[in-house]
Order: C-alpha cells, then structure tokens, then sequence
C-alpha cells in the first residue's frame, strides 16, 4: 500500500487523538467500577461507557449550522 496525503491529515490526526484521550479518560472513569462487577453488571456498565463515549464523540465533532449563527 502506497502512503499519500490526505486532506486535512493533520485535522484528523488532532481528532483521533482527543478521541482516544476521551475515551481513555472514561476507561479510568469505570474502571474500579468494573473490577468489581458481577459480570451481567459489567454489560451493563460497559453499554453506559459505549453512550458517554458516543456522546463526548458528537460533542467534539459538533459544528453549527448556518441558521444558529445569526
């Protein structure tokens, strides 16, 4: 596979790093929580880490449309 530049490399790079930031940040959030977890309450605390992970995601991609500017 042949490397080549892409558009906005550097601006996509910078996202997938605070993503993993996010993400990781979250992990350590749960992690006591899931250590000492039955495992159907693991399930459940890992579906809760996949919604805030969702939801941090949206946050940091989010940008106004044009009607809210004015």
């Amino acid at each position: 596979m042949k490397n080549q530049i892409v558009a906005d490399g550097s601006g996509r790079f910078f996202q997938a790093k605070q993503k993993a930031r996010t993400s990781g940040d979250i992990h350590k959030k749960y992690a006591a929580e899931l250590a000492s977890a039955s495992p159907a309450e693991k399930k459940s605390i890992q579906e809760r880490m996949l919604r805030e992970i969702s939801v941090r995601e949206r946050t940091l991609v989010h940008k106004p449309s044009a009607g809210t500017l004015w």
